[in-house]
């Protein structure tokens, strides 16, 4: 219980504290990634930190465990656009990746990288 306690911690820790580290290339790192993505769902769609530090990043966020609705999906599409300063097109999430904190991080990742 308490590893669960503390990786809820880390995660409200990392929301509050707003500065993004970026690696030697300038590009943020994953993890960061990761910890917006999930300030994200929780200020928007009230998940809970613990949630999100009990059942992982790779689970479904229209499953059972995070229960966001298509709704939520298509809102949550434009918040990652604003708050990455990106555009995802239809080709980024062809094939529904767009299901997973993991997922939309590795979409993020893909249009912060210089060409």
């Amino acid at each position: 219980m308490q590893k669960i306690e503390k990786a809820a911690t880390n995660i409200s820790e990392c929301i509050i504290n707003k500065e993004l580290e970026k690696n030697d290339a300038g590009q943020l790192l994953e993890a960061q990634i990761i910890d917006r993505l999930s300030d994200l769902l929780i200020k928007h769609f009230n998940v809970y930190p613990k949630v999100i530090a009990t059942y992982g990043t790779a689970e479904r966020l229209s499953g059972s465990k995070y229960r966001l609705t298509a709704r939520d999906l298509i809102y949550l599409f434009f918040e990652v656009q604003n708050e990455f300063a990106i555009t995802i097109t239809a080709e980024d999430i062809r094939e529904y990746p767009f299901n997973s904190i993991e997922n939309i991080c590795q979409i993020v990742t893909g249009k912060l990288q210089p060409d």
